[in-house]
Parts: structure tokens; sequence; C-alpha cells
């Protein structure tokens, strides 16, 4: 199956950059320094968009800051897939029951008894995305052998 955060394994290989074999970390502060940096710049760029009523650039930055915070779960060696799948059935209890709804341009309020994320759990207990992912890395490194063979198959007279 093909999604976004298969692509910022994908990209981020490419940069030499291999998921953490440990399982979610900290990185190094060189690592946290970029990324920061990273989100900051295309959040800025999102925000003068939305501020402008650029629709093309509002998809753009949108697209910009996912594939960056998508690349710094890679770096920090977090399953956003899993982790997306946590907070969305999170959001989903929201509608459960009786809920209070919400008032025009406020956040939906949380119902009664709503329980929150269960991150913590759920990073504690992930694998390392070098394990997880290893098919992907290993289809990713026999892509890159078909094609240095091709490009020297191209190069024979």
């Amino acid at each position: 199956m093909h999604t976004p955060f298969y692509d910022l394994i994908e990209f981020e290989r490419a940069c030499g950059n291999l998921p953490p074999t440990t399982g979610p970390c900290v990185p190094d502060s060189a690592t946290k320094t970029l990324r920061l940096r990273l989100i900051k710049e295309e959040f800025q760029e999102l925000t003068e968009a939305l501020e402008r009523d650029d629709l093309v650039e509002v998809a753009d930055g949108a697209a910009d800051l996912i594939y960056v915070i998508l690349g710094t779960c890679v770096r920090y060696g977090i399953d956003a897939s899993e982790v997306w799948s946590e907070v969305h059935a999170s959001n989903m209890r929201k509608f459960l029951g009786q809920h209070p709804g919400r008032k025009p341009g406020e956040k939906l309020r949380k119902p009664p008894g709503w329980q929150p994320p269960r991150i913590r759990a759920l990073l504690a207990n992930q694998p390392p995305l070098a394990t997880r992912y290893a098919w992907l890395v290993e289809r990713l490194d026999q892509q890159d052998v078909e094609r240095k063979i091709e490009q020297e198959r191209k190069l024979k007279p």
C-alpha cells in the first residue's frame, strides 16, 4: 500500500537518512534544529498563502508542511500512520453518544467521558521503523540496483 508516509521514508532514505533502529527517539541537536527551521518556513509560507486567499499556494503550502512534518516523524522514528489512526479514532469518539456540539467558528467540544489518544502507550510499544518498514527499504535498494544496471546498459555501445 502506497501512502505519503512511505514516500517520506523513501525520501529520507534517498537523503541518506535511514529510520532509527531503536524505535521512537529524539534525534541529535542538528536534526532537531533543521526540523524546526523547515516546519517554521513551511508554516510561514502556508500562513501567507491563506492570508492572500491564494488557493494554489495554499495547496502547495499545505502539502509542503505535511511533507516536512511526516519527514520529522521519520527522523524521530515515529510511525505517523499508527499515530494518525489513534488520533483519528480519538477524534471520532467525540461523536459517540450525546456530545455538546460547537458554536460557529469554535472547535468541537469533547463529550463527557472522552479520552485523549493513547500516544504514550503507542510509542512505547512501537517497533523501530527500520524493522517495520525493512521491506520498503529493501524494495528501494532493489530499485536502485535495477536503475544502476539500466544506466550501465544505456552507456554500453
